[in-house]
């Protein structure tokens, strides 16, 4: 019977913050508007840009800035500075600001404790209501840092790029976290009242594979002291890892969920694929905490795999470990 994969419909609404209202804020709102809709996402994101300000209340997008947008191909010219507003904790999802002197105005404005509440990261890791955009980057030391405010600098060729770096990146863990949110929904719905352990591996692999084209994925399943292939997809795979061997035996040893950047910085990496390059390896375990199987995902890029993917794929493993069956192993055999 044909599977209707579940579609994400909701509109996101994006706020950037910055001083005036004239350089990075719309900055930031012009090249994520053009980022969705190159990446044909415009009508699922609302975004604008604010002032903490009222300096520049009135005023145009500031010459330099506009150039290098109008150079990209992105017009502006309608753009007006506005000042942030209460109102706008309850329009908007993400409040993103450029630096901490926005931060402390914003804590000026409406309440230090308020904004530092509304900066806790969300149960992923990634950042929550009210962030720094650089905080969306994981790469250092830029990730947390201000965003150079060309006004000062002088320098809007830089905060271009910084800007570019934390709106690229922002979008890419807002898709994926959509993704996440659409596939937990959609492996509860697949394995519901599926009594049987290697079917409900099956679908939850194809409908990982399915949303993220990663090179591989699937299941190793405890088997006395190996892990066993299990349902999987891509290419051909390793049959049998020893226990506490590779990153899927290390990560069934130590029941804990194994991130590696690059597999070639991994001691003792098995390659079962010359194409993998990064991977993931979460245990599933069985309700008294034993691990009776593995999931593992392998990637042609490298850093492919965070602890925002971490976070998502436990809760994916813990759906399908319900379903798992009573199967003696070597963690059991040592208890």
């Amino acid at each position: 019977m044909a599977h209707q994969e579940l579609k994400d419909t909701s509109l996101t609404r994006i706020l950037f913050i910055c001083h005036g209202n004239i350089c990075r804020s719309p900055m930031a709102e012009f090249i994520m508007k053009d980022l969705v809709a190159k990446a044909g996402l415009s009508e699922l994101y609302h975004i604008e840009s604010a002032a903490t300000s009222t300096e520049e209340i009135g005023n145009g997008v500031y010459p330099p800035a506009r150039r290098l947008l109008e150079r990209a191909g992105i017009d502006c010219s309608a753009k007006r500075s506005r000042q942030v507003r209460k109102s706008d904790f309850l329009t908007y999802d993400y409040l993103v600001l450029m630096d901490g002197r926005n931060i402390r105005n914003m804590g000026r404005m409406f309440g230090a404790e308020v904004i530092e509440g509304m900066m806790r990261p969300e149960s992923d890791g990634e950042p929550g209501a009210v962030s720094l955009l650089s905080r969306w980057s994981d790469r250092k030391p830029f990730s947390g840092s201000d965003i150079a405010d060309p006004w000062y600098t002088g320098d809007f060729d830089l905060t271009w790029n910084e800007i570019s770096e934390g709106c690229s990146a922002m979008l890419a863990k807002l898709e994926k976290r959509k993704k996440y949110r659409m596939l937990i929904q959609e492996v509860k719905a697949l394995t519901e009242g599926d009594d049987d352990i290697i079917s409900a591996m099956a679908n939850t692999a194809a409908a990982i594979q399915s949303r993220f084209g990663f090179l591989w994925t699937g299941f190793y399943r405890v088997k006395g002291d190996k892990l066993v292939l299990g349902p999987f997809q891509g290419p051909v795979a390793c049959t049998r890892i020893d226990y506490g061997k590779g990153v899927c035996g290390t990560a069934w040893k130590e029941a804990r969920t194994i991130v590696v950047p690059d597999v070639e910085e991994f001691p003792g990496h098995i390659r079962c694929s010359s194409e993998a390059v990064s991977e993931i390896v979460v245990p599933v375990k069985d309700g008294s905490g034993t691990v009776t199987a593995v999931l593992d995902i392998d990637s042609r890029e490298a850093g492919t795999f965070t602890s925002q993917d971490a976070y998502n794929l436990e809760i994916v493993a813990g759906l399908t470990a319900v379903k798992a069956e009573s199967e003696p192993g070597r963690a059991a055999a040592e208890d």
